[in-house]
């Protein structure tokens, strides 16, 4: 089975969302790996040599936003009729893998700086930040607009560490997210997030990794794609986590609360704003990390994700890399 080529974010025909692709065309203008067209925008891994998937945005004729996973495979936002593409390999009788289930582990860190991966906050940390924004006074709507977070931002951003989807476990149960994650497994290099939240990463790899698995860990392997079965959120949700060149500081400053916010345990290492979606059905947010000043991490390289994590095998379930 082929590798998947590109991960398209597709936004139907209408003023909102030209003017939300041209913000985010903007935004990104400093980005050295974004590529801009008429009506799209794409994101190509700059290391190694030929490494996919590329994240692309786009103008289509659609009824609705959609991620689209290669050619012919779309996550909606009616996450209720998610299903996997109806080639996959994988055995629907298969028990389900309890290592992608939620559970709360703990793991060594080996890299250095702000953006160690083992900072991210656990899913009862992230839930504890969810309800104190639900907790808001009902006429408050949290977040910016896209063009106002454009406009706080532009010049600012360097590099996109991850896109992603937030999948509402309410609505997706795990039996049918696992069968999504193991047919995206098929097509792409996918590892299992270490400390065994459900938060599996998809990380660009050449032809050579994809058959093997990745072995050089080098920065420029992004924008990786997250996919996140989510107890927290009712409605599906995108998320784009962006480099800056802003302190800390900066950016509480840009986005005091409530236009923005930290998760829990996570004051260190970025900011969360969440954009008011011109799309019924659709959350969007932007996790802004501070400036990193120092030596890449293990995070940054993918390193961790791949020897900590392990790949996730659509044959196989998930396994460390190198086991048998």
């Amino acid at each position: 089975m082929g590798r998947l080529p590109v991960i398209t974010f597709r936004l139907p025909y209408s003023q909102a969302s030209t003017a939300f692709l041209a913000d985010l065309r903007t935004l990104l203008a400093d980005v050295r790996n974004a590529f801009s067209a008429p009506g799209r925008l794409e994101l190509t891994p700059l290391s190694p040599a030929g490494a996919l998937p590329v994240t692309a945005f786009e103008i289509a004729n659609i009824a609705s936003p959609e991620v689209r996973l290669g050619d012919d495979w779309s996550l909606g936002i009616d996450a209720a009729s998610w299903v996997a593409p109806p080639r996959s390999p994988i055995d629907r009788a298969a028990r389900p893998d309890a290592s992608l289930a939620p559970a709360i582990a703990t793991s060594p860190q080996s890299g250095a700086g702000p953006l160690q991966a083992g900072d991210r906050p656990s899913q009862r940390e992230v839930g504890e930040a969810a309800d104190l924004e639900a907790g808001m006074e009902a006429d408050v709507v949290p977040g910016v607009d896209m063009a106002e977070l454009t406009r706080r931002l532009a010049g600012y951003v360097h590099a996109v560490d991850h896109t992603g989807v937030n999948i509402p476990a309410g609505v997706v149960p795990v039996t049918r997210w696992l069968d999504i994650v193991h047919s995206l497994a098929a097509i792409s290099t996918m590892y299992r997030y270490p400390t065994g939240e459900p938060w599996p990463f998809v990380l660009p790899s050449t032809a050579a990794e994809f058959g093997d698995d990745i072995r050089v860990f080098v920065t420029g392997r992004e924008p990786r794609f997250e996919l996140v079965h989510d107890e927290w959120t009712a409605q599906p949700l995108w998320q784009f986590a962006l480099y800056t060149d802003l302190s800390r500081a900066e950016l509480e400053q840009r986005f005091p609360e409530p236009d923005g916010t930290a998760f829990p345990g996570l004051g260190e290492v970025f900011r969360a704003v969440t954009v008011r979606s011109p799309w019924p059905g659709l959350q969007v947010r932007f996790d802004l990390y501070y400036r990193h000043i120092g030596a890449p991490t293990d995070w940054e390289t993918g390193e961790w994700l791949v020897t900590a994590g392990g790949r996730i095998r659509d044959d196989r379930g998930v396994r460390h890399s190198g086991a048998s």
